[in-house]
């Protein structure tokens, strides 16, 4: 009864068959780990997500917080050393994929790319994409270069590591 008192919410996964117990801050959940809990007729330990003092940093891939994803599917941890350049006034009918393969022969580096104003069934008719390369500086074969001709049509080449605002 006591532990229903410093509970937030609990709730259980039925897919990954895992119990996940909420509580109102850190050290009241300090206080329940390593506790033993029935549950379905089983005895489950419980195990805090968020390191604590006396056990210090967990290891990377035990820390839930270096495991979360962005919205372009890299891990936030990681994502914050690539270079990043948006691609602006892309048309709905051109060949992206034909495009980021020319880009990717033209750079010679391996990037990522995912469209930015549609998700869901509409995410092929994106005009605005990001692209994210894997190292911390621009390619040398973009520096300097803010427009690409693609088949009679102008792309603009935002580099949003170095500048903000678009142009």
């Amino acid at each position: 009864m006591a532990m229903l008192k410093d509970l937030k919410a609990a709730e259980y996964n039925d897919s990954t068959h895992s119990l996940h117990l909420y509580f109102f801050d850190r050290s009241t959940a300090a206080k329940w780990n390593k506790m033993t809990i029935p549950f379905r007729r089983q005895l489950v330990q419980l195990i805090s997500a968020h390191p604590t003092e006396t056990t210090g940093e967990r290891p990377k891939a035990n820390n839930v917080w270096n495991r979360q994803l962005g919205v372009d599917g890299l891990q936030n941890a990681e994502s914050r050393s690539k270079y990043k350049i948006q691609l602006l006034n892309t048309a709905r009918s051109m060949n992206m994929a034909l495009f980021l393969e020319y880009l990717k022969q033209t750079t010679g580096k391996r990037f990522y790319a995912y469209p930015l104003d549609a998700y869901g069934p509409r995410s092929h008719q994106s005009q605005m994409w990001e692209v994210l390369f894997e190292e911390e500086f621009c390619p040398k074969a973009l520096i300097d270069i803010n427009r690409i001709i693609w088949r009679g049509r102008t792309i603009i080449l935002h580099h949003a590591s170095k500048h903000r605002m678009a142009p």
